[in-house]
């Protein structure tokens, strides 16, 4: 995504093969995790950032003098409040949206501040807002702009596209530091202007993050419908919809969808679309079993993004190599690459790319055998996950720490854990996961020497691997079967 792109809604974030390799070990797993959210060109949001220095807000009734500096240009001052703050990040969530989107959403954010307000209170409590947000605190952007959206509501139909506006801006301020408001705001706001593209893309990553797969699809092909005659529009919303497609493990549906992105990217010159497709086109080859293939469109990523300097995308490519590597057995490569992740996710400050690393760490530590560091790294991870609301990442959390209490021998605790990351991925309707959750119960079962009821289950994973493509683990559970008939027979 670039410059006065819309951008993607998941570039590159969790999109699919949640679950194809937990039937093997952690390792190979966690793998798919980070494949999974590395799809996703996971890009740090500066709001969130933001979040860690607000105060307690004065009161917006009380008149306060404020004297604002020689006020510079909203694109420059956007550019340096996105800089400075992306520094030190603690506390940011991640999303997929590109720097120079968050820059322009930010920009409009300023230049809503700066527009002539209708009584001198009305005109101080912005120019507060501003003088705050330049210091990193949005607490009274956002109290301004819910008052604007309020008061615009309650004047009438013709200021209906205004108040519209002024929830966008808010839910812009909440998008990733608090997205449960903001989603009820980019709603609010469709509600009085429905033919916002930027609003419904926005809701569509929310719905996505959410796991509100159906109601992200919606917004998502919403948004091609606005924008059918947009390139660079339409390569946003074809991307978001392989994602779903990818998520769905339609892999054939996803694919085309992605194609489709990146012939527009290409066509217009857009890099960061590029990789971000490449890196969605590698996760599809991984899925199906061709790791060379997605070694290549992996490296084509991290070439770019190299290139363009976005660290963020870096990270992605990074865990996705690792992920390669770890499939290979080569613990030691993979783990380099999880740390160089790991190292961009933290100076970043994205839960979601940490959460991530923490998982495929914890996975090579279970192939090493230190189970109680994998399950510390996996609660970490899952922690994360719960705090940014990623129903993706819990399920493959408590799948990889089911696998932990089986290895241990509690079985009736790994069942718990993977009848929850069942649960999940039916509500998300996620294939691959739905396939890992009944292999890992169908190990269960056979471990109780409940052969029929094992059986059952695998046949209920192989089905929906075979749905998906998931070459490996098609055979990987026909094995488990072949060698059920051959206990039979014997």
């Amino acid at each position: 995504m670039n410059g006065t792109q819309i951008v993607d809604a998941f570039v590159a974030a969790p999109a699919v093969a949640w679950g194809w390799f937990w039937g093997l070990n952690l390792g190979l797993k966690s793998g798919v995790v980070c494949a999974l959210v590395g799809i996703y060109q996971v890009i740090t949001h500066v709001m969130g950032s933001l979040r860690k220095r607000e105060t307690e807000a004065p009161s917006h009734n009380v008149e306060v003098n404020v004297n604002v500096p020689e006020r510079i240009d909203s694109q420059t001052l956007a550019e340096q409040v996105y800089e400075d703050q992306r520094k030190d990040l603690k506390e940011a969530h991640q999303t997929i949206q590109s720097k120079d989107a968050e820059i322009k959403a930010l920009r409009d954010v300023l230049d809503g501040l700066r527009e002539p307000q209708e009584t001198p209170k009305e005109d101080n409590f912005a120019a507060q807002a501003e003088a705050e947000l330049a210091k990193g605190n949005t607490h009274l952007a956002k109290a301004f702009y819910k008052e604007e959206a309020e008061k615009n509501v309650k004047a009438g139909d013709d200021r209906y596209l205004k108040a519209a506006q002024a929830y966008r801006r808010l839910g812009f301020l909440d998008f990733m530091s608090n997205p449960k408001e903001a989603a009820k705001a980019y709603q609010k706001s469709l509600e009085l202007d429905p033919n916002s593209a930027e609003a419904w893309n926005r809701l569509g990553q929310l719905h996505k993050l959410f796991g509100d797969m159906k109601e992200a699809e919606e917004a998502f092909s919403k948004v091609l419908q606005l924008k059918e005659n947009d390139n660079e529009w339409k390569a946003i919303a074809y991307g978001n919809l392989g994602l779903i497609r990818d998520t769905q493990g339609d892999l054939k549906g996803a694919e085309e969808f992605y194609n489709k992105a990146l012939e527009i990217d290409i066509e217009i010159g857009r890099k960061e679309g590029m990789a971000i497709r490449y890196a969605n086109l590698g996760v599809i080859r991984y899925t199906q079993g061709d790791l060379e293939g997605a070694e290549e469109f992996y490296n084509k990523a991290l070439k770019l993004h190299d290139q363009l300097g976005s660290k963020e995308g870096m990270a992605a490519d990074y865990g996705n190599l690792g992920v390669i590597r770890d499939t290979q057995g080569d613990l030691e490569g993979a783990e380099e690459f999880y740390n160089k992740a790991l190292e961009i996710g933290k100076e970043l400050g994205s839960k979601e790319r940490i959460a991530i690393q923490y998982g495929n760490l914890g996975s090579i530590r279970y192939t090493q055998g230190d189970l109680e560091e994998a399950e510390e790294l996996h609660n970490k991870a899952l922690k994360l996950h719960d705090q940014l609301g990623s129903k993706e990442g819990m399920a493959a959390d408590y799948g990889n720490l089911g696998i932990i209490r089986k290895t241990q021998g509690d079985l009736e605790g790994a069942e718990e854990l993977y009848n929850k990351a069942l649960e999940i991925d039916i509500e998300i309707g996620s294939k691959e996961g739905m396939a890992a959750d009944y292999g890992n119960l169908g190990l269960i079962r056979k471990t109780q020497g409940k052969l029929q009821e094992a059986r059952e289950f695998w046949g209920k994973s192989l089905d929906l691997y075979t749905q998906i493509g998931a070459t490996p683990m098609i055979e990987k559970v026909q094995g488990w079967l072949d060698e059920l008939d051959s206990n039979e027979d014997s």
